[in-house]
């Protein structure tokens, strides 16, 4: 049922050139909220149409279509016996896997909030009351709270951010720095060895 929803959406917003399903405003993050989402798609969408950008999101949203087709598809041949005897598997997995549970760890997760932005205005104090976001005019990593407010996030390209907020400061990447910030808060916690796990630390390749 969520397959053939997600089919039909995404052939509702493509296949006639209107505003693709996954570029849509995702405000899922922190100070993102209330936002005013037909407002920000429709300054997306006049911002990317005719773009590279909007262009190579058009065919991944095609293929992810003609995926979520052929699962269809599959689905539609499985037998009532294949399906029990699957979810039989399934049980006697789920039973293995809880025998084996390992309860002596304590696991220590730490996501830092914005990292590279928190870093940048760590750095440039001036930029702390300004929206700011760090990466570049092809895409952006991350953005701060101020410029949250207007709809811009991380995974946007930085042209269609500066639309949806012209006095958008955005900041070059410095791994070198994010890498040493990481390192210095790995430090600070007891909680050593490969238990310990920090995510928007350990930048990736650019």
């Amino acid at each position: 049922m969520v397959l053939r929803q997600l089919y039909e959406c995404g052939r509702a917003t493509s296949s006639d050139g209107r505003f693709l399903s996954r570029m849509a405003l995702n405000d899922n993050k922190a100070g993102m909220e209330g936002l005013d989402k037909e407002k920000i798609n429709k300054i997306i969408l006049e911002a990317s149409k005719g773009s590279r950008f909007y262009e190579n999101e058009l065919k991944k949203e095609q293929q992810v279509n003609q995926r979520i087709e052929k699962m269809l598809q599959q689905k539609e041949q499985i037998t009532e016996q294949q399906l029990r005897k699957a979810q039989s598997q399934v049980e006697k997995l789920a039973v293995e896997l809880e025998r084996g549970r390992e309860l002596g760890y304590t696991i220590v997760h730490v996501d830092m909030d914005a990292f590279y932005a928190a870093v940048e205005m760590r750095d440039r104090p001036e930029l702390r009351d300004k929206p700011m976001a760090v990466g570049s005019m092809s895409m952006l990593s991350t953005s701060n709270y101020h410029a949250r407010k207007f709809g811009v996030r991380a995974a946007m390209p930085g042209f269609i951010a500066k639309k949806l907020c012209p006095n958008l400061i955005i900041v070059q990447l410095h791994f070198d720095k994010y890498k040493s910030v990481s390192a210095e808060v790995s430090h600070l916690s007891p909680a050593q060895g490969s238990w310990f796990k920090i995510t928007h630390f350990v930048p990736l390749a650019a």
